[in-house]
């Protein structure tokens, strides 16, 4: 099948998140910050999806954008998918797996955090090398930014404006415990490459 082909634009950079609150206030703070209109962000339809769902989906999505002539890969047109490995690794591998192999197939590029999202905050306070427990990285954060800024942290604040002085720091610990195709690693994350995409497309 032939698509149109667009020259001579900023490339798009589509992230679809399957959670409700952190991941879309974030990367629509980011988008917001850098005053881009080459990021899209998009969850609504996607929450509470498991991530072999929302890769599927998203995959899917893919396709129909191109066919619609909005989605130039050539161009450098990106598709992410942010999510959390939580308990979803455990309870379906095999279907872990296989979406794994679909997202490379179809050039699906993989935001995800193991456990959660916000190992990705607690990343520009400290390096973090062992599994804690879920619930202490509350705990973590709330100390963390009440020494940053004096004011209190609770889980789905929006918080990127406080945290961006940190963010060369989020990546650098991101990367020390990054393993490529590891997403089993807990903990680790890839949310820095997805960064790291973003600021050189959108500056």
């Amino acid at each position: 099948m032939k698509y149109a082909h667009r020259r001579h634009l900023t490339p798009k950079i589509f992230i679809y998140c399957n959670g409700e609150l952190a991941e879309p206030l974030y990367f629509q703070a980011l988008k917001d910050y850098l005053k881009s209109t080459s990021i899209k962000v998009i969850y609504k339809r996607f929450t509470h999806t498991s991530p072999w769902e929302l890769i599927g989906k998203v995959s899917a999505e893919k396709e129909g954008l191109k066919r619609q002539g909005k989605y130039y890969e050539k161009d450098g047109d990106q598709c992410w998918c942010v999510f959390d490995i939580d308990n979803y690794w455990k309870e379906n591998p095999k279907a872990f797996h296989k979406a794994l192999q679909d997202a490379q197939k179809n050039n699906i590029r993989l935001a995800w955090s193991n456990e959660c999202f916000e190992l990705w905050y607690l990343l520009h306070f400290q390096k973090l090398t062992s599994t804690i427990p879920r619930g202490d990285y509350e705990t973590k954060l709330k100390a963390h930014f009440k020494k940053l800024d004096g004011k209190s942290y609770t889980k789905n604040d929006d918080v990127f404006l406080r945290l961006i002085k940190l963010q060369p720091i989020a990546i650098k610990n991101a990367k020390s415990i990054h393993v490529e195709g590891m997403i089993d690693n807990n903990p680790s994350t890839s949310i820095f490459l997805l960064i790291e995409e973003i600021v050189k497309i959108c500056g």
